[in-house]
């Protein structure tokens, strides 16, 4: 079984500051803890894959403040990329030289092999 995240994970697409003015993202976020999510073994019995993308917000500091699924495979999929990314972190994107905070998208793709 393989999991990948695919081209862009860590750094995806969809960069956007939080606050109602945008800094120009200068330095992309990048994983420097990566928890990778686990097969879910009712979607490996069933012969199931999947790709499910998660929209994270990063704070200054890298850290994980919030998740959002905006494409879901169901099957526990969703679960599984949901614990791994909230239990990973970040280092934090850059506007300059200033630490910001960002929106990022990261897909996930899970294949049987």
């Amino acid at each position: 079984d393989m999991i990948t995240s695919l081209p862009g994970a860590g750094i995806g697409t969809g960069i956007g500051a939080e606050n109602q003015v945008q800094d120009t993202i200068t330095i992309l976020p990048k994983f420097a803890k990566k928890i990778d999510p686990v097969y879910p073994e009712p979607a490996r019995r069933l012969n199931r894959e999947g790709t499910v993308i998660v929209e994270v917000s990063i704070d200054p500091e890298g850290r994980v403040i919030e998740t959002d699924v905006i494409k879901s495979a169901g099957f526990g999929f969703d679960e599984s990329v949901l614990d791994a990314v909230n239990n990973s972190t970040f280092s934090p994107a850059k506007a300059g030289h200033k630490t910001v905070s960002v929106k990022i998208r990261i897909p996930f793709r899970f294949e049987l092999r």
